[in-house]
């Protein structure tokens, strides 16, 4: 196809074996990889890097041959699932075809000399900020990201069989491909990422480890009998928090060996993690840092250090975090600390133990009448009822007041049209103090809106 080393590689497609294939590719040969979901992402992100080849697949196709004509950089449009296309598109299931021959010194003639600071990777991401950020990530990144983990964590072994249904192009997702490739493990690759379909999926390729979402733990929570032929071994929760209440009982019910939260980011990979060695005893902390990581606490005030059970800025020197932003360098700039740690944004504290514990974004605390509220706690405790399956809260305009919690919630199954709001706002309040009840009410929903990688879409819950 003519990719050379520093080309960019856009793959807009689902993330099946063309996309694992892609990403290994082009970390062999030195391409850079990124991708995206949205159609109207696509002409963002070719236009943001620079990228020279696309990949699609038929249902997106359309669109990708309309960036395609539309941008001249592109130099090549391939499909992965279909032969019919016109004369300027490649097919790569044709091309295949017609080479059937295709060996491995002609691979070894494609391969480059990599160094530790060329670029693999570039992710898109707005955490809650709202702001998309271009994350360049080299192979040293990814590479200590997998590496840090190994010594001391160990999760993953040879003869597992290791999920993944998160897009290859954000950092859970290659992440996992990465981490799997490395221990000579199997990775099974879910297009449907619905609970039910991977529910089914667990069951039939025999999945022993599983990185999920929060709402995807709940929801095996719902879906389990007493016929369950799951045999899930070690899980970890990564994306957002997850309630103490909804781990226990998704311990109960499968008996992994080891379940952990896992704390990280699009800009420095795996930051927290708990060892193998605790198996299922800590559900409420987010684990350790890695091998070779460095966290420390500050005031977001004063930038002074604290001490343990101390509340402040999550920061963070790790061999994984990336160095800058792409065509940024004022948000770089104010991201990085005169020490070179990453300012994550995150409120979280340790304890005397070294136990990491997140506790909000920053930008997502909400000030009351003179009273900082954090949603995540607010969260939790909705989703101590019995009901709520899942939960999320943001702020709504109280005037001079500030933000007022506003609480939207999702039933379990068996609760629906069952209960009203009022119901699940008078036990709300009755556990929190004041300042901290739900002033903006309480809806619910029949689904959340999501992000890519599956954490609830706060910012779009503003048009609830």
């Amino acid at each position: 196809m003519g990719v050379k080393k520093g080309d960019v590689v856009i793959a807009y497609c689902p993330s099946d074996y063309h996309q694992a294939f892609a990403y290994l590719a082009m970390a062999a040969i030195g391409g850079v990889y990124t991708g995206c979901l949205e159609d109207s992402e696509l002409e963002k992100v070719a236009k943001a890097t620079n990228a020279k080849y696309l990949i699609a697949c038929k249902e997106n196709l359309n669109v990708a041959s309309q960036v395609y004509r539309s941008n001249k950089n592109i130099k090549k449009l391939l499909v992965t699932d279909c032969t019919e296309v016109e004369s300027d598109i490649v097919s790569i299931a044709k091309l295949l075809s017609e080479k059937p021959n295709f060996n491995g010194k002609e691979f070894k003639n494609a391969l480059e000399s990599i160094d530790n600071d060329d670029l693999l990777q570039i992710v898109f991401t707005s955490g809650t900020s709202g702001k998309v950020k271009a994350v360049p990530l080299s192979h040293r990144n990814v590479c200590a990201d997998v590496g840090t983990t190994f010594p001391e964590f160990n999760l993953i072994a040879e003869d597992d069989t290791v999920l993944c249904y998160l897009p290859l192009f954000h950092t859970a997702g290659s992440g996992i491909l990465c981490l799997t490739a490395f221990a000579g493990a199997t990775i099974a690759l879910a297009v449907d990422d619905s609970s039910k379909a991977l529910y089914r999926f667990c069951e039939t390729y025999k999945v022993t480890s599983a990185y999920f979402v929060p709402v995807i733990v709940a929801d095996f929570n719902e879906m389990y009998t007493e016929e369950n032929k799951i045999c899930l071994k070690t899980v970890m929760s990564t994306g957002d928090s997850l309630p103490v209440n909804v781990a226990c009982e998704f311990i109960s019910k499968y008996k992994p060996y080891y379940f952990s939260q896992l704390y990280g980011s699009s800009e420095a990979g795996t930051i927290t993690l708990n060892p193998e060695y605790k198996g299922t005893s800590d559900v409420k902390s987010v684990g350790i840092p890695t091998l070779e990581g460095q966290i420390k606490i500050v005031d977001i005030k004063t930038k002074s250090k604290l001490g343990a059970n101390q509340t402040g800025e999550i920061c963070i020197k790790t061999p994984q975090v990336f160095k800058s932003y792409l065509n940024d360098d004022l948000l770089t700039k104010e991201r990085f600390d005169e020490d070179g740690f990453f300012r994550t944004g995150d409120a979280g504290y340790y304890d005397e133990d070294g136990n990491v514990y997140f506790v909000a974004r920053y930008s997502s605390l909400l000030k009351y009448d003179g009273w900082f509220i954090s949603p995540m706690e607010l969260e939790t405790i909705l989703q101590t009822h019995e009901a709520v399956k899942e939960a999320a809260v943001i702020g709504t305009d109280a005037g001079i007041l500030g933000q007022k919690p506003r609480g939207f919630v999702l039933l379990k199954d068996e609760y629906r049209d069952r209960l009203n709001e009022n119901e699940i706002l008078e036990y709300f309040n009755s556990h929190v103090a004041h300042y901290k009840q739900l002033r903006g009410g309480i809806v619910i929903v029949d689904s959340f809106p999501r992000t890519s990688i599956g954490k609830i879409d706060r910012k779009s819950l503003i048009n609830y």
